[in-house]
């Protein structure tokens, strides 16, 4: 009797294991008491026997299982420009089937995609994580416009890398990028600014519904936003305040996502992600002074809402997802720039209380107040909001 297994020797080393089933047959001169020692059938015994018989050694190295014909593979230059095209953009299975068929009108399923990028290895294993349903119950009622706001930092580090954070930093341009997006559509409107205060909060959310009211949306709008300071922080007086004297005028109203998840405003958080990978990451150290900055934004933006696919909504673009729910023409939305909010809030905000009735903002003196204009996340009081950008000849004694 043999001292080893075939099957352990098969795992380890499979030339090994055939060679001595060609040894023991050698020995036994019979198939049947060989296929019997080693614990395998006897159509096994003989193919490697026949094998060897044939070849030699040579005929017990394992053949490649690869089929004579493959009627149904992509072509070649298909497939190498499958390839080039994953490189270049980054994009995924999905995105590059549209990319395909929208640039060289080649139809390709995202099955046959992953396949390529498997076997070229450009496919990233991500991390599950745990996440909320995508059906939100704002999406059934015809009567609500929800649009998820939120700032970014782009001066991150982490995300540009060090030498475009330095680049941008030295640069001097704009830190904070405020994003709205209406949920059904996705649909965007951008604005930046060197600080992230109340005043900037609240111009942004006028200039926001104005641009949603003049592209043809009646319906009520509520503004959702996390627990930041620059949307009214977590004093509800505050918020009920911001409610009552700006947004209800419009037709508008904040609302707040549950503290901890950051997930019920999962659609503007995303598109945080696309701007650093589509925008700030590729062109930031092409741009050369902060003028052109918002130029390219403006570009970008237009590019996001007008032209680009978005796999959320099936591979339409914003602006035609915009027309077939609301059926209007978002003319507002394709003429909107990257604009500074910092130094239209003031004005803005002034103007809007003109409008409507309110007393306008006052103007503090004392060196004190001035020296707290400087600072990030400070909240004053409707009343007597200071307005450190603005020009004097325009606010009251």
């Amino acid at each position: 009797m043999l001292s080893f297994s075939y099957q352990e020797v098969l795992k380890m080393n499979p030339f090994e294991a055939r060679r001595k089933v060609v040894e023991t047959y050698h020995e036994t001169k019979s198939i049947r008491k060989t296929a019997k020692m080693l614990g395998i059938s006897r159509n096994t015994v003989r193919k490697w026997v026949r094998r060897f018989l044939q070849n030699g050694y040579t005929g017990l190295l394992s053949l490649s299982r690869r089929p004579k014909t493959s009627p149904n593979k992509t072509p070649d230059n298909i497939e190498k420009l499958v390839v080039e095209l994953r490189k270049k953009t980054g994009f995924g299975a999905k995105k590059l089937s549209i990319e395909l068929k929208k640039r060289h009108g080649i139809k390709l399923s995202e099955h046959t995609i992953r396949h390529i990028l498997d076997r070229h290895k450009l496919v990233k294993k991500k991390p599950k994580m745990k996440v909320y349903p995508t059906h939100w119950a704002w999406e059934d009622k015809d009567d609500v416009v929800l649009v998820q706001m939120d700032t970014k930092d782009i001066l991150d580090k982490k995300t540009l890398g060090t030498e475009r954070w330095d680049y941008y930093r030295k640069k001097g341009f704009p830190r904070y990028q405020w994003t709205a997006l209406e949920g059904r559509s996705r649909v965007r409107v951008i604005a930046y600014s060197d600080r992230l205060n109340v005043t900037n909060g609240i111009a942004f959310m006028l200039l926001t519904v104005a641009v949603l009211r003049s592209s043809g949306i009646k319906e009520r709008i509520e503004i959702q936003t996390d627990w930041g300071q620059e949307f009214g922080g977590e004093s509800m007086k505050k918020i009920e305040e911001i409610n009552r004297r700006y947004l209800n005028p419009l037709g508008a109203r904040l609302v707040r996502i549950p503290k901890g998840r950051k997930t019920y405003n999962g659609r503007v958080e995303r598109s945080h992600r696309t701007d650093d990978e589509e925008f700030y990451v590729p062109s930031i150290l092409e741009i050369r002074d902060r003028r052109e900055f918002h130029e390219r934004a403006a570009r970008w933006i237009r590019y996001y809402n007008v032209e680009r696919p978005h796999l959320g909504i099936g591979g339409e673009s914003p602006v035609e997802r915009f027309k077939k729910i609301y059926g209007g023409e978002p003319s507002e939305l394709l003429r909107f720039r990257g604009i500074d909010i910092g130094k239209l809030s003031t004005e803005l905000i002034l103007w809007f209380n003109q409008r409507v009735g309110h007393n306008v903002l006052a103007q503090y003196k004392s060196k004190r107040a001035a020296a707290q204009c400087h600072r990030p996340f400070r909240f004053i009081s409707f009343r007597h909001f200071r307005m450190c950008n603005a020009p004097r000849r325009i606010l009251p004694a």
